[in-house]
């Protein structure tokens, strides 16, 4: 049996999955920093593919980011259309994500730091585009 946060946090991945990220196009990415309750927020504006075929214009929203990799060839997304290959969103707790590694290992003011309560999303943009990687507490598909 689940708890409730489980069961939300399994509910937000399974809307993520959802969405028809294959050839959908990622045309920017904002970075902001903290406003209030929220942290710092990281919104990408997309073109997204709707299971019909139709795009529509849509952002999703990613708030209380731990941490950004931003690992992406401009030209070459350019080249092939701003398309997305595929977006992953996983629970931060069994994540094998290298970049969670990484931040963990380096992240030395709180030891022992997690991030159990935490969304992996990855972006993976039509090679060789390259990816983004978020770790945030939330998100939003609007």
């Amino acid at each position: 049996m689940t708890n409730g946060i489980e069961h939300q946090l399994q509910d937000a991945i399974a809307e993520f999955s959802a969405a028809a990220w294959h050839d959908s196009e990622l045309l920017g990415v904002n970075i902001e920093p903290s406003s209030g309750e929220l942290g710092p927020t990281v919104t990408m504006t997309l073109n997204l593919r709707q299971h019909g075929g139709d795009a529509r214009p849509a952002r999703l929203i990613i708030v209380n980011c731990r941490a950004v990799l931003m690992n992406v060839d401009l030209l070459g997304k350019e080249l092939c259309g701003n398309q997305i290959a595929s977006a992953v969103c996983e629970d931060g707790a069994t994540s094998t994500d290298p970049f969670v590694d990484e931040i963990l290992g380096r992240f030395d003011l709180y030891p022992g730091a997690t991030v159990d309560d935490h969304f992996i999303i990855r972006v993976m943009l039509i090679h060789p585009g390259g990816q983004i990687v978020v770790i945030a507490k939330s998100f939003s598909l609007v």
